[in-house]
């Protein structure tokens, strides 16, 4: 029997086996690609059945081989993603406790260091909670995964960093102080570390000094030095800005300073014109610490200094007795904290390595120099002003330091050459420091003496010996009765004429031309001592002035002339001829 279709093999039954075999092989290719889908989706299903269940159980902070700083999150399945943490920040870090050698820190603090990055943190360890560790670290610059809440942030900072705080063994001394470090001058330029909350008041981050890079005005800044009047007050004057920048070198090698410089204003007019001069850090502002502020601020004040000079105002015009003699036992115990060794003035247990200068109107006894300072101690004021109203004291002071810098080792040799060949350290401090500046300017193409008119010989002895009153007004007796002969001498009256070389005088006083008495004690060799003289004499009540100043205007004749008004009772003594007898004609 014949059971095949209708025309099988023909063109026609090919065609139709052909068509059919198509079908069935893509039926196949869709069966398999339908089974991997199927396969697919049930592995997705058991995935996501599986992470619904998964739980984060924590977060760990890690560092990557490359540096990056992630969180590594751990679940309870045994999953763990690491995903970036701090994305500004790449590497280590350390951790520290803060040590604090000059300032007393009421507090403990920590610090934290990133090894590749100059960012770092700091805090009060107290406050190394959650909410505190995350200020701390936004505080300072860190930037976190914005895709990570903050309460999983905090968690984990305080997770990595507690722990570490707690049991930090590495200590970090700061530079507390400005002034000389290793070779090298500090100030708040040179602090690495901004003012932030939470950080101690350093006094370093409150002192800031000028760097100009430049010597363009070192002439000028020599042309205040000289239109002072006197040999002793121009290397002094010197001198002192020397004792302040250099002040722990010289302690460092066994010269304390032990010497302070006691500024007797005759007229208080121009004390500005001495801070401006005297002043190392923050010049932009005026900085000094008054005699009668309470024992709190000077206390705060004295903590700060370091290589500078401490400028005290004891200049009192007001307060009643109490308070001026409270003004007056507050220098005396800065003179000694400052001046003398290991001393616990003012609760502060280190030496404070400073040059001190008084502003006052009375003489100190003790290791002082003082100074009297009166207009006629510059030739012109206002020339002066002009000088310090410019840079040529912020230019000086910059190369100084630089010098120093780059001949360290030199200067601290001469130090030490003067401090073993000078049996009294005073002695030492003012030849070593005169020696520097002479390098200083040799190094600038200047022969200081020559362009001061200064000896080349000069006898420190005289510059710290004790002014004692008595002494100075006997010679000065002595040299003004040598003088009087050779001068003219009228009684003043309505019908006398003004002359400039002549001393008039009445019942009581002696009137005596500025000129007259400069000539008198040039020629006995006093010129250099007259402000003294004239001070004993204003504070003994021998010579009438103004308010301000130690001479006074008087009318003779026709013209109103400056006098030195001088009493006839100083010179009149029993047994000696009276003081206008022996002047050259009486009328």
């Amino acid at each position: 029997m014949n059971n095949r279709p209708f025309c099988y093999g023909g063109p026609y039954e090919q065609q139709i086996a052909s068509a059919l075999a198509n079908i069935d092989a893509n039926m196949c290719v869709q069966n398999s690609m339908l089974g991997g889908y199927i396969e697919r989706t049930d592995r997705k299903i058991k995935e996501l059945e599986k992470n619904k269940k998964r739980k984060r159980i924590s977060d760990n902070i890690c560092v990557l081989q490359d540096g990056t700083i992630n969180l590594l999150e751990i679940y309870d399945n045994g999953d763990k993603i690491a995903v970036p943490f701090i994305v500004n920040i790449r590497g280590g870090w350390e951790v520290y406790r803060l040590k604090f050698e000059k300032i007393n820190a009421d507090e403990e603090y920590f610090a934290i260091a990133f090894r590749n990055s100059s960012t770092w943190i700091v805090g009060k360890c107290k406050k190394s909670t959650q909410t505190g560790l995350y200020n701390y670290f936004i505080q300072s610059g860190v930037k976190f995964n914005i895709q990570i809440s903050q309460n999983r942030i905090k968690q984990a900072l305080y997770m990595e960093f507690a722990p570490q705080i707690e049991n930090a063994t590495q200590t970090w001394t700061l530079t507390e102080l400005a002034g000389w470090r290793n070779g090298k001058f500090m100030s708040a330029e040179d602090f690495p570390f901004s003012i932030r909350q939470d950080f101690p008041k350093l006094p370093i981050m409150q002192k800031k000094f000028e760097r100009l890079q430049k010597t363009d005005d070192l002439q000028d800044y020599l042309r205040i030095f000289s239109k002072l009047n006197g040999s002793k007050e121009k290397i002094l004057f010197q001198e002192v800005i020397v004792w302040g920048l250099l002040s722990s070198v010289f302690a460092q090698e066994g010269i304390k300073l032990s010497v302070c410089l006691n500024l007797v204003f005759l007229q208080e007019s121009i004390k500005p014109i001495f801070s401006k001069l005297l002043q190392v850090f923050n010049r932009n502002r005026t900085e000094v610490v008054y005699a009668d502020w309470t024992t709190r601020q000077v206390r705060e004040s004295l903590i700060m200094c370091n290589d500078e000079i401490l400028i005290v105002d004891a200049c009192q015009t007001l307060g009643n007795v109490y308070q001026k003699q409270k003004g007056k036992e507050h220098v005396e115990k800065i003179k000694k904290k400052v001046c003398e060794d290991k001393t616990r003035f003012f609760d502060i247990d280190r030496d404070i390595d400073c040059a001190l200068v008084v502003f006052n109107t009375e003489i100190l006894q003790g290791n002082v120099i003082n100074i009297f300072v009166a207009e006629e101690l510059l030739e012109d004021v206002s020339s002066v002003e002009e000088l310090l109203n410019g840079k040529c004291v912020e230019v000086f002071l910059d190369c100084l330091v630089r010098f120093v810098e780059n001949n360290f080792e030199t200067i601290r040799r001469i130090i030490r050459k003067n401090r073993t060949s000078c049996k009294d350290n005073r002695f030492g401090l003012l030849k070593a420091t005169w020696q520097i500046l002479c390098l200083f300017w040799q190094g600038e193409g200047i022969d200081l003496c020559r362009e001061l008119f200064l000896p080349d010989e000069i006898a420190w002895e005289k510059y710290v010996s004790e002014m004692v009153e008595d002494d100075v007004i006997d010679v000065f007796i002595h040299m003004f009765r040598k003088e009087i002969p050779n001068v003219l001498v009228l009684r003043r009256n309505r019908y006398v004429t003004y002359d400039e070389k002549t001393i008039y005088f009445d019942d009581s006083w002696l009137f005596v031309p500025t000129k007259v008495l400069n000539e008198m004690l040039k020629c006995s060799g006093l010129l250099s001592e007259k402000r003294n003289i004239l001070y004993f004499l204003r504070k003994n009540e021998n010579l009438k002035c103004d308010c301000e100043g130690l001479s006074k205007k008087v009318q003779i004749g026709n013209e109103r002339r400056e006098f030195y008004i001088i009493s006839r009772s100083l010179f009149d003594k029993p047994g000696m001829p009276s003081i206008v007898d022996l002047g050259g004609i009486k009328n």
